[in-house]
């Protein structure tokens, strides 16, 4: 099943060991921890006027329906370049 190579280990432990010795800046760091303490704020939010959560909700299904027909259209545009031969 395994194959021998030159190489020893797998090809990810080798990209996980190269991120790790990178510095990272100041910026990337805030970047990757943006989203959690916006999560933070919003819960902090719906703590202090729970009626914010109805707006949170409603704003997030009005973007999954969206999402949904853009979806539809680029399926049906898929659907047609597959009819018409285009895609193979």
């Amino acid at each position: 099943m395994s194959e021998i190579t030159s190489r020893s280990g797998c090809p990810m432990s080798a990209m996980c060991r190269g991120m790790a010795a990178k510095p990272h800046s100041g910026l990337s760091g805030l970047a990757m921890m943006l989203p959690g303490l916006v999560l933070i704020c919003f819960g902090i939010l719906v703590l202090i006027y729970p009626q914010v959560l109805a707006w949170l909700i409603g704003a997030v299904l009005i973007a999954m329906g969206l999402g949904a027909l853009f979806m539809v259209k680029a399926m049906r545009n898929f659907a047609a370049r597959m009819d018409s031969g285009m895609v193979k």
